[in-house]
């Protein structure tokens, strides 16, 4: 598993940097309310997306390997799902025709295209995991947070609006997929299963109401927000919102992208011993990662808003971190390990409850607490939600599968994410970004030697394994 995370996690550390930094020049080169109509139209779509192709996405990773002696008939039967899928969207269309105002036309068009595009990049995305090829899977990653990036600055700089961010995701999904052609040509109609498609609609379909309640969850704050009219706080929310996805959620869902695959491979070997493994580094690397950058983004929040996102964003995004951040972390727990078991044991009308009551809670503590409390409503109405979502899901999850929980790391991670706060609280600095990067460093070395130190998930061994190995290879 050490391998396979460090290969994904290079395939989505460089691209998340990259996305990163874009996001960083975005939030100078917009004002508030255009980043948040760009945000707006995101969420739509993504939640759009989800709701017509994620049982297609979610069933590769789960029968991939069932199908392995079959390859050719699985993978048309995907694709041919696909083409499918895309005809019953066209003739949809009039729909947005109708209800959008004739000025957002462009937008309309763009948000189409980006809409089939980012499924199609998607579907190969799943397809190379579930294949166990993380060498590819981080190539076409970072093919395609490189396009769209480089392509999204330019036509920025040559005057485009948020028009320039949508051709550059679209054109970006469009190339990566290319490197997943050899798949494409595999492709036959006589090949494609009605049976599949009936399994892999009877496993997603939960799944996938369950994940477009998660993204209500996760959009219904800003939805509500433009709803009222306040486009600027839409952006300055979703900016700090999208910070630290792209940080603490970008490292921790380096850890379900790696870890899942195998879990499941294991599951259906009926290997108990290195499934319970497994299990327990995925907790364990979770509450390495999250913890620490829960805590730092924590403490240095208004260093953070000042350096990285600006005048015009940093307004009210230093006290939004922490909640967001605390939000977030909660939810990827949640997301990545207490789901676990509704999975292996296809249990998805489980999930799909719980997204329900989290859905509608959220929908109701964001109704409430928006008009009274404005973007801190929307914050503390997502932590509260996401809390009782991942209650509730360790509740009910536990009854299908027991989960290994190691409360003796717990403890040392603790203790060395205190001794780093400790040593961060203590160093004063100017807010700049040469500061900020070396307070950040010196936090995360003095972490680092705290995991070595208390040997944190055998942390030690390994890295002096990794050390004996290198020694010989090259000595």
């Amino acid at each position: 598993m050490l391998r396979h995370t460090l290969i994904y996690a290079l395939a989505r550390i460089i691209p998340g940097l990259i996305n990163l930094v874009a996001l960083l020049i975005y939030s100078r080169l917009l004002s508030p309310g255009e980043y948040g109509l760009y945000a707006t139209i995101i969420s739509i779509v993504t939640f759009l997306g989800i709701f017509f192709f994620k049982w297609l996405n979610t069933s590769i990773i789960r029968f991939e390997s069932a199908y392995q002696k079959n390859e050719n008939i699985f993978i048309s039967t995907i694709i041919g799902s696909f083409i499918i899928l895309v005809f019953i969207s066209i003739f949809l269309i009039p729909i947005p025709i109708i209800l959008v105002e004739s000025k957002y036309y462009l937008f309309l068009v763009l948000a189409i295209l980006y809409f089939w595009s980012q499924s199609w990049g998607d579907l190969n995305l799943e397809l190379i995991r579930s294949k166990l090829k993380p060498t590819v899977y981080s190539l076409m990653y970072l093919v395609r947070s490189s396009i769209s990036v480089i392509l999204a600055i330019l036509l920025l700089y040559w005057g485009q609006g948020i028009e320039a961010l949508f051709i550059g995701l679209i054109l970006a999904n469009l190339c990566s997929s290319l490197l997943n052609l050899k798949y494409w040509l595999k492709f036959r109609f006589k090949y494609i299963k009605i049976s599949i498609i009936k399994e892999s609609l009877k496993y997603g379909f939960p799944l996938t109401i369950s994940t477009g309640l998660t993204v209500i969850i996760d959009s219904s704050d800003r939805w509500t927000l433009a709803m009222l009219g306040n486009q600027e706080m839409v952006g300055i929310y979703s900016v700090t919102y999208d910070l630290i996805q792209r940080t603490i959620g970008v490292l921790l869902v380096i850890i379900n992208t790696s870890s899942l695959p195998l879990i499941i491979s294991y599951y259906e070997k009926k290997d108990k011993i290195k499934l319970k493994s497994s299990l327990k580094n995925t907790i364990s690397m979770l509450l390495i990662i999250g913890l620490p950058a829960f805590a730092g983004l924590t403490l240095l929040s208004d260093s953070v808003a000042i350096v990285l996102l600006g005048e015009d964003f940093s307004k009210q995004s230093d006290w939004l971190m922490p909640i967001i951040g605390l939000a977030i972390l909660f939810s990827c727990i949640k997301g990545y390990y207490f789901n676990i078991p509704f999975i292996l044991k296809k249990e998805t009308k489980f999930q799909l409850n719980i997204s329900i009551v989290g859905a509608i809670l959220n929908v109701t503590c964001n109704l409430i607490m928006i008009p009274l409390y404005g973007i801190m409503g929307a914050a503390l109405a997502t932590l509260l939600t996401f809390i009782i979502v991942m209650v509730i899901t360790w509740y009910f999850g536990k009854d299908l599968l027991a989960l290994p929980f190691p409360f003796l790391d717990f403890t040392k991670i603790v203790i060395s994410t205190s001794i780093m706060v400790i040593v961060i609280t203590n160093i004063s600095f100017r807010p700049n970004l040469i500061n900020l990067l070396m307070i950040v460093t010196l936090g995360l070395v003095c972490y680092t030697i705290c995991l070595f130190c208390f040997n944190v998930s055998n942390f030690r061994k390994k890295i002096i394994t990794v050390a004996i190995r290198y020694r010989r290879k090259y000595s």
